[in-house]
């Protein structure tokens, strides 16, 4: 056929009449079936440049090509057009175009964990948050008390004996003691430190829900500071730096 095609891909001009072209509409026919069944406009393409059948002279195939043939009602014999497909195929079709050009919007919870996680499918790995939230609800005594740092506890057993040693000295001197007092305080509430108060506000959280049965975004936002997968592992860490892993 001549470039620039006067008229849709699968019709003929036949002694001043529009009739169907064999084998363009076997192609048509072709594409809608393969499309309605899942086929992308890539894989049509593909097929297609491996056919013998050109859209237009001097052309291949291309995506613009076959969304037209996808959006033309003609081909279910509008307008006293032949018809090539039948109605329903071409609304299978319609249906299926409309859902891919508005994909779902996320949820408030899947835009947390796309912001808490360091790659992967959200759509994968939402459940399996979900299910380790709900574990926690069920005991919240998983979320454990966090030892105290090394160098905290350190700091404090240092002081101590010099803390003795001022107390046998007489007279006492006061503003040493007040001083090694006050260090040791300092020592004793480092080495509590934040993730403590931390667990015990998880370990409140939890006690206070119900279990989920889709992922809550306040929840997923309170409790949770990274998601992870490594290793086929799923791990969570919480905002008590406390690192929760499942096999995926």
């Amino acid at each position: 056929m001549a470039g620039n095609r006067k008229l849709p891909f699968g019709y003929k001009m036949e002694l001043g009449k529009v009739v169907i072209h064999p084998v363009e509409s076997a192609v048509v026919q072709q594409i809608y079936q393969e499309y309605i069944l899942g086929a992308s406009y890539t894989e049509l393409v593909k097929v297609l440049r491996e056919q013998n059948v050109t859209y237009d002279q001097g052309k291949i195939w291309n995506k613009n090509m076959i969304a037209r043939i996808l959006e033309n009602r003609k081909y279910v014999g509008q307008s006293d057009w032949p018809s090539i497909i039948t109605a329903k195929q071409y609304d299978q079709a319609a249906r299926k175009r409309s859902s891919k050009a508005s994909p779902p919007q996320k949820t408030a919870a899947q835009k947390i964990l796309r912001r808490l996680s360091s790659g992967g499918s959200i759509k994968d790995i939402e459940q399996q948050v979900c299910n380790i939230l709900n574990s926690l609800i069920v005991d919240p005594y998983q979320i454990g008390i966090q030892q105290r740092t090394l160098s905290a506890i350190n700091r404090d057993i240092d002081l101590q004996p010099a803390w003795e040693h001022e107390l046998e000295q007489q007279p006492v001197n006061e503003d040493n003691a007040r001083q090694l007092a006050m260090e040791m305080a300092a020592a004793q509430y480092d080495a509590i430190g934040n993730q403590d108060y931390e667990t015990e506000r998880l370990r409140r959280l939890f006690q206070r829900q119900q279990p989920m049965k889709e992922l809550d975004a306040e929840l997923l936002q309170s409790a949770v500071s990274a998601v992870q997968i490594k290793d086929q592992k799923l791990l969570i860490r919480l905002k008590n730096g406390q690192i929760i892993e499942r096999n995926r």
